[in-house]
């Protein structure tokens, strides 16, 4: 390899400008004869600055997965996520359609996993649901048949809403699920559950934008955790409920602050459904 100063290095990179391929062209075939020079005469030295250098003088493109993301949204993009569809409710029924999605989830991977509906009114509502149900049972009838909705009379003075986490896996039971109860779980919790390929159901109180709030309880909410990523040296939640067809990025911070001061019932805890087994 032959050297190069760093002050020759210095005043031949600017050069390297001049060699980037014009944006939307074909791949280029011959460089300028000044571009290929530097190249020639700077040889490995660019591997030794940090640059890597094709055979004809272009610098290389560098992987994009290896560069910084730009922003928040970007970052999300790279983020491996569970690719579980979305559920629109109607009422207070946050846990029974994020339920749902769970089970839509598991019942693309495998069509033998139940997928019923919350109501009879999803066959047509839009954006109720993501496949036929598989059953004439209905989640909000079976919850109620099972005396699960005796919290959210109480607490909202109407039926549909699952204020106990343990009542909301169990329902899962019905359709023959299994389900595990993360109890006093963490940020670090949510992110084992969906390592394992498992939505995290959670409970937390949400705001207007459909986030993460702190307010006692008082907008109590379950929401799914599908992916999680770093960001700028903090860690994100990606997530979805039943407002709309939406996906939320969520500050693993404050989910689960907001997950830790809701009623005891219902956090901090987590909700891992399981599929099946033949």
């Amino acid at each position: 390899m032959r050297s190069v100063s760093l002050s020759l290095l210095a005043f031949l990179l600017p050069a390297l400008a001049f060699a980037q391929p014009v944006a939307g062209s074909d791949c280029p075939g011959e460089p300028a004869s000044p571009v290929a020079a530097v190249a020639d005469a700077v040889g490995g030295a660019f591997d030794a600055a940090g640059l890597t250098v094709a055979p004809d003088g272009y610098v290389r493109n560098v992987d994009p997965e290896a560069a910084p993301p730009a922003s928040l949204v970007e970052a999300a993009a790279r983020a491996k996520r569970l690719s579980v569809p979305n559920r629109v409710q109607e009422g207070p029924t946050c846990g029974l359609y994020a339920l749902g999605m769970v089970m839509d989830y598991y019942h693309s991977l495998d069509a033998s996993n139940a997928v019923p509906f919350v109501v009879d009114k999803d066959a047509t509502r839009a954006g109720a649901a993501n496949f036929p149900a598989s059953t004439d049972r209905r989640l909000f009838d079976v919850a109620k048949e099972n005396g699960y909705f005796a919290e959210s009379l109480r607490i909202v003075n109407a039926e549909g809403g699952m204020f106990v986490a343990d009542e909301l896996g169990r329902l899962a039971t019905k359709f023959g699920y299994r389900y595990d109860l993360i109890d006093r779980a963490t940020a670090a919790d949510v992110r084992a559950v969906v390592d394992r390929g498992h939505p995290a159901l959670v409970g937390f109180d949400v705001n207007y934008d459909g986030n993460p709030a702190s307010v006692a309880g008082k907008r109590a909410h379950w929401g799914v955790v599908v992916g999680h990523f770093q960001y700028e040296g903090k860690e994100y939640f990606i997530a979805q409920h039943g407002w709309e067809a939406k996906t939320y990025l969520w500050s693993a911070k404050d989910l689960e602050a907001s997950m830790a001061q809701i009623q005891p019932t219902l956090g901090p805890k987590i909700v891992e459904v399981l599929p099946r087994v033949h």
